[in-house]
C-alpha cells in the first residue's frame, strides 16, 4: 500500500492530505481512519460520489480553464505524446497553476461559494484530518496540490493556551 502522494501538512494535530480516486477505489492509500474525504471536482464520474464524503464542485477548475486544458491535452496526445506527457505539457502551456490560483484568490476575496467551501474544509481540519481528492494520478500535475497549498496558507490553527 502506498501513502497519499507524500502530501501531508501537520497542523495543530491534524493533517491536510491529497490523493486521487483510483488510489481510494483500489485501497492504495494510507490515511488516518477518521479522515474527511473531500472531493474537489466539477464533474463526478467513475463512482466518484461513492468514494468521497462530500464534494465541493466550485473547487474544481473553472469550466473555461478545464475546457481549454482538455482541448490542449487532447491535441498534444493525438500527436506523439503519452497521456501523462500531454497532460503536463498542456498544464505548463496554459499557465494552469497560475490561473487556478488566481481563481481561488478571487473567490476567497469575493466571499463566494469558493470562500464558503474553503472555510468548511479549514473548519473540518480543526477537528480531523482532511484529504482532497480528484482524478489525476501521482505523475500528473493537478489542481488539488495547488488547492492544498492555498488552504495551508489560509489555515490558522487554534492553540490551546490553557
Amino acid at each position: 500500500m502506498t501513502t497519499d502522494s507524500g502530501a501531508q501538512d501537520e497542523t495543530s494535530g491534524t493533517a491536510l492530505h491529497y490523493t486521487y480516486l483510483a488510489a481510494l477505489q483500489q485501497d492504495n492509500v494510507e490515511l488516518p481512519i477518521d479522515t474527511w474525504i473531500v472531493g474537489v471536482v466539477n464533474m463526478q464520474i467513475y463512482g466518484f460520489g461513492n468514494a468521497v464524503d462530500t464534494n465541493f464542485e466550485c473547487l474544481g477548475p473553472p469550466d473555461d480553464l478545464f475546457d481549454e486544458f482538455r482541448d490542449a491535452r487532447n491535441s498534444l496526445e493525438s500527436g506523439w505524446m503519452s497521456n501523462v506527457e500531454a497532460h503536463n505539457c498542456a498544464w505548463g502551456q496554459l499557465a494552469f497553476e497560475f490561473r487556478y490560483l488566481r481563481y481561488l484568490h478571487t473567490g476567497w476575496q469575493e466571499d463566494t461559494d469558493i470562500r464558503n467551501a474553503c472555510d468548511a474544509i479549514l473548519e473540518g481540519l480543526q477537528e480531523r484530518p482532511v484529504a482532497l481528492v480528484c482524478y489525476e494520478g501521482d505523475k500528473k500535475f493537478c489542481h488539488r496540490t495547488v488547492l492544498k497549498r492555498f488552504l495551508t496558507s489560509k489555515h490558522q490553527p487554534t492553540h490551546n493556551n490553557g
